[in-house]
């Protein structure tokens, strides 16, 4: 295939591919992420969604890809299943393609535990954690 470029290659080249890539990856990833957190505790979708307080077809929705999840979404779903979600991001990789606007990749990770709830925004729990670098 020398020569001709790669899908991804093609598609960020742009601002707005770049963000598009980045989007469907991070999706990509926390479905995958929670998906295997499933199987690992043997819940399947119908269970999740009596966790959640939800329909099965939300779930269904929600791991498809067709629901935008918002970082609360993300966190009681993972909440649920036993597990803290934590948030980490890192520099884009080098691909050629310089974005019009300061972007940051984000790479979805989770840790097992779960931590205490607190009053909206008074503190911190100790055991959250993110890390990385802002571009």
């Amino acid at each position: 295939m020398s020569g001709q470029s790669s899908l991804k290659d093609r598609l960020t080249k742009t601002h707005e591919g770049l963000l598009l890539w980045h989007q469907e990856r991070s999706i990509l990833d926390v479905t995958e992420k929670i998906c295997e957190l499933m199987e690992r505790e043997g819940v399947n979708r119908a269970q999740l969604a009596k966790r959640l307080g939800k329909t099965r077809g939300y779930v269904t929705q929600l791991l498809d890809g067709t629901t935008n999840m918002t970082v609360r979404t993300i966190s009681d779903v993972f909440t649920v299943l036993g597990y803290e979600f934590l948030a980490n991001c890192r520099p884009l990789e080098s691909s050629g393609a310089v974005p019009a606007q300061p972007v940051q990749a984000i790479q979805w990770t989770c840790s097992f535990g779960i931590s205490s709830a607190l009053p909206f925004l008074s503190s911190v729990s100790p055991t959250t954690h993110l890390e990385g670098t802002l571009l």
